[in-house]
């Protein structure tokens, strides 16, 4: 028996040159690549390079998805103090009022939210805010006594979400590593289905909060030289690092429908899993992931060959690339007569890690939403390892979605480092109705979260 369908009815973001939703369309479709230098306000440079022996730093480890204005936020706006602003990790603050604004997308109040039960569940990493302000010397006893513990526990993300918005479900922070918020979107379908909550918020967030990170995939050549995602390229060799916040609003399809929702996706099914037994954690098997995407078909009741479109996990890597197309060909490849059209939202703005299974979704969401294709970048000769093959293809502009026998649909896919898989499987809405984008409604007050170091 298959699970309730759930509605899409909310979504927004903050992604590299997409300061909200329909700058992200308008990136998609354009063809956009977000990818760019450092802000100049983010580090000192300076400090860095003296820190780090007085050398030249990477020029790989300092281009990225970066985001614009991470240090604007207006506290008073969420019942915040300025000086407890302060010091709360910036991914504290991004997913606030991404939260509100995927709220006013959905047309709920977010001051008074109905009387049905919601929940949140988010994705997000360790706080390496905090560090950085202690290196600053930037707070002292007082605000450190007060405010510095809830400003940069991740558990905090969701908790004051939660608070702020009156959700008295579940909320839940997750963390599995780049496959984090496609899990939470899977969490919060199972808890709508299992009767926990009537609908939720779930989404992720990341911000690249320190450089040494960066510097230390780089010294283990996990990113690309050119910094670029090119996801099942020849050339892909690496991926570059990005930095996000993407949320959802998800709600039985059937109630949805009764209110009067506009519905941008249904999602028919998801699934967690992990690759199991290995001697080696960070290494994928086309196995699990093959299990993962018929366990996502097997609770929506969704044969694979209806399947017309897979945004893929598509990191851009030597290893990762053929073992998730081998997945791919296996569930989807076999009595397919058109070819199965696979893109990377990585191509575009970069890898998000924890935020990027979101990232993934609304992308795919929209493209529902608007029936249409967008270009796959970087891609001009397919990785070898891509055999044998099965029919597929990888859009190069934007393109109509053609409709075959039944509605469109797609699978996400996101894989995490520790080896924890999820994939959702997505349908276009029955009958979607073009409603405007709300308007934010807060100002913006500036921080000195990010001073010279």
């Amino acid at each position: 028996m298959s699970a309730p369908a759930l509605a899409v009815i909310g979504m927004a973001c903050r992604f590299p040159a997409s300061h909200d939703l329909n700058a992200f369309w308008s990136l998609l479709v354009a063809g956009g690549d977000a990818i760019h230098d450092i802000p100049a306000d983010r580090w000192n440079l300076d400090a860095l390079r003296l820190a780090h022996g007085g050398g030249t730093l990477p020029k790989l480890a300092l281009r990225g998805g970066w985001l614009d204005r991470v240090r604007d936020f207006d506290p008073t706006f969420f019942r915040i103090s300025p000086r407890e602003a302060r010091v709360m990790d910036p991914k504290q603050r991004l997913a606030l009022e991404v939260a509100h604004e995927a709220l006013q997308d959905a047309g709920l109040a977010p001051a008074a939210t109905p009387d049905r039960v919601g929940g949140c569940f988010m994705g997000t990493a360790q706080s390496e805010y905090l560090q950085r302000f202690f290196w600053r010397m930037e707070i002292g006893g007082e605000d450190a006594d007060r405010f510095v513990g809830g400003g940069n526990d991740p558990s905090f993300v969701c908790g004051r979400i939660s608070a702020r918005f009156g959700l008295s479900g579940p909320s839940v922070n997750v963390n599995t590593a780049c496959s984090t918020s496609l899990v939470a979107v899977h969490q919060a379908a199972r808890a709508i289905q299992s009767g926990e909550c009537e609908w939720a918020l779930a989404g992720g967030v990341a911000i690249i909060e320190s450089p040494e990170h960066s510097l230390t995939m780089n010294n283990f050549g996990l990113l690309s030289a050119d910094s670029r995602c090119a996801a099942f390229d020849a050339s892909g060799k690496g991926y570059v690092r990005a930095e996000g916040c993407g949320v959802v609003v998800l709600k039985r399809l059937d109630l949805a429908q009764a209110d009067g929702d506009r519905i941008y996706a249904v999602v028919r099914g998801t699934a967690v899993n992990h690759i199991g037994r290995t001697d080696n954690v960070v290494v994928p098997t086309s196995e699990s992931q093959a299990r993962l995407l018929r366990s996502a078909l097997a609770v929506g009741e969704v044969a694979p060959q209806t399947v017309d479109y897979v945004e893929a996990h598509g990191t851009g890597t030597t290893v990762g690339d053929p073992i998730e197309f081998h997945a791919l060909r296996e569930v989807f490849g076999e009595g397919r007569t058109t070819p199965l059209t696979l893109g990377s939202l990585k191509t575009n703005v970069g890898h998000m890690e924890v935020a990027a299974g979101i990232g993934s979704f609304i992308k795919t969401a929209l493209c529902l939403h608007h029936r249409q294709h967008v270009a796959h970048l970087h891609l001009s000769s397919p990785n070898p390892g891509l055999q044998p093959t099965m029919p597929h293809r990888f859009p190069r502009a934007l393109e109509p979605w053609p409709q075959t026998t039944g509605p469109r649909r797609a699978a996400v896919n996101s894989f995490g480092l520790a080896g924890t898989n999820a994939a959702a499987i997505l349908e276009e809405a029955p009958a979607p109705r073009d409603l405007p984008v709300a308007a934010r409604d807060h100002e913006i007050f500036t921080l000195s979260a990010y001073g010279e170091a």
